[in-house]
C-alpha cells in the first residue's frame, strides 16, 4: 500500500508537533502548590539550622537515590565567601521539572541561615517564584549583618539579608547570539555617564556578589574619568581580592560559574 502526503499535510503535522511541545514545556512551569508540596516534602526535613554544612550537602546530594525523583538532578550552583567568615552555598534541585533553589549560609562549618524557594526562568536572570522557607540563628545573622553594615557603611536589616541572599541574577554585560549588551549593562553605562554614585554605592554593599560586581563595573567606568571616594576604592579593592565565584554568561551560554578578577 502506497502512502502519499501533500505539502499541506506535512505543514499541519509540523504545526501540531510544535503545539504539543509548547504545551508540554509550559506544564513544567505552571506547577500547582500541591505539586510543589509533594516534591518539597522530602527536602524540608533536611533543612535544619546548626547542622554541619557538609552534612546538608551530602544529604541533598543523596536525594536522587533515596527519593528517586523522576528526571531529577541536584547541583551546587556555588559555594562562596560573603565576608566575615561566612560562606554562601546555593543548591539547585530539579525535581521532575520543578526547580528548587536552596540557600545556606555557614560560619565555622555550621549553618546559621537557610532559605528555600521555587524559581522560574526570566529574561536576564532566574526569578524567584515562591518562597518556601526563611530561617536563621537570629543572633548569629544579626551579628553578621551588623559587621557588614559597619564595613560597607550600609543599613541592611534581617529582611534585606534574606532578599539579597535569595537574589538570583547573572553577571552579564553581554549575553546571547552576537553578544548584545544586556539591559543591566546599559543601565550601568547610564549611571556612570550621569555620575549616579549613590545607586552604585548601594549595589556595592549588597550581599549578592553579582550585584556587587555590577557596582564595581560602574565605578571602574566612573574612575576612568573622575575620582571616587577613598572608602569606595577600598571596598572595590576588597571585592576584587575576595574574587567570589559568579554566575555569568558568555555568548549563548548562560549560567557559567567563574571568577572575573
Amino acid at each position: 500500500m502506497r502512502l502519499s502526503y501533500s505539502l499541506s499535510s506535512f505543514k499541519w503535522l509540523w504545526l501540531f508537533a510544535i503545539l504539543v511541545a509548547c504545551f508540554h514545556g509550559q506544564a513544567s512551569y505552571g506547577q500547582s502548590r500541591e505539586q510543589v508540596d509533594v516534591y518539597y516534602k522530602p527536602i524540608a526535613p533536611l533543612l535544619r539550622l546548626n547542622q554541619a554544612s557538609q552534612t546538608l550537602a551530602k544529604n541533598l546530594d543523596s536525594l536522587t537515590t533515596t527519593v528517586r525523583f523522576s528526571r531529577s538532578t541536584v547541583s551546587t550552583e556555588f559555594d562562596r565567601d560573603i565576608d566575615f567568615g561566612a560562606t554562601h552555598r546555593r543548591t539547585v534541585i530539579n525535581a521532575n521539572g520543578i526547580i528548587f533553589q536552596l540557600d545556606a549560609v555557614s560560619r565555622n562549618g555550621h549553618i546559621i541561615a537557610l532559605a528555600a524557594a521555587t524559581t522560574e526562568l526570566g529574561a536576564d536572570s532566574i526569578k524567584q517564584k515562591n518562597v518556601l522557607l526563611q530561617s536563621c540563628d537570629t543572633a548569629s545573622v544579626l551579628q553578621f549583618v551588623a559587621n557588614r553594615n559597619a564595613f560597607y557603611q550600609s543599613r541592611k536589616t534581617l529582611p534585606d539579608f534574606f532578599v539579597e541572599l535569595q537574589a538570583n541574577e547573572l553577571y552579564a554585560l553581554t549575553c546571547g547570539d552576537s553578544s548584545p549588551k544586556t539591559s543591566r549593562y546599559l543601565q550601568i553605562e547610564d549611571l556612570a555617564r550621569h555620575n549616579q554614585v549613590s545607586i552604585l554605592a548601594e549595589w556595592l554593599a549588597s550581599i549578592h556578589c553579582e550585584t556587587q560586581a555590577y557596582a564595581v563595573t560602574g565605578f571602574d567606568m566612573i574612575k576612568s574619568k573622575r575620582k571616587i571616594l577613598l572608602q569606595q576604592q577600598l571596598l572595590i579593592k576588597h571585592i576584587k581580592q575576595r574574587n567570589a565565584v559568579l554566575v555569568t554568561c558568555a555568548g549563548c551560554l548562560a549560567g557559567l560559574k567563574r571568577t572575573i578578577y
